[in-house]
């Protein structure tokens, strides 16, 4: 694998990751439970997929992976909350448009075909809550309240 192929993969990892955190400070935020199980969920998709990524670095010989994160990489996932798992989505299909080694290149699809889920039933999930939240204001402006 070479750098430029590395680089890609180590990209991924990074969104992960900051994505992850994203989720991380928003599952502290929000008292709903079904809200928090969701948000769990995909806290949990992501630490795996950025595990498996950071592996596939390492199985290949790119040394030792956490070491390709830098610092700053960290340093903007708690100061910026992160990226959407929509931005997730997109960055896995652009690095899927690039080549990669065939056992990376699978890994990443499985993991985008995952997260285009993951994402989806998170849309799902907030549409709902949304016309929850529409109802209950709705009965309450009909009560007078």
């Amino acid at each position: 694998m070479h750098s430029l192929q590395k680089s890609r993969i180590v990209t991924l990892a990074g969104i992960c990751h900051r994505a992850e955190q994203a989720f991380g400070q928003s599952i502290h935020s929000i008292s709903s439970k079904e809200f928090r199980g969701c948000v769990g969920k995909a806290r949990q998709v992501l630490h795996e997929f950025r595990f498996e990524l950071l592996s596939e670095i390492e199985r290949v010989g790119g040394g030792a992976a956490a070491s390709l994160l830098k610092e700053s990489e960290y340093a903007a996932a708690y100061a910026t909350g992160g990226s959407s798992l929509q931005d997730l989505v997109d960055a896995y299909r652009r690095a899927l448009e690039k080549p990669l080694p065939p056992h990376a290149a699978a890994m990443i699809r499985r993991q985008h075909r995952q997260l285009q889920e993951l994402l989806k039933e998170f849309r799902e999930f907030l549409t709902l809550l949304q016309d929850l939240i529409d109802h209950r204001r709705a009965a309450t402006a009909g009560s007078g309240h």
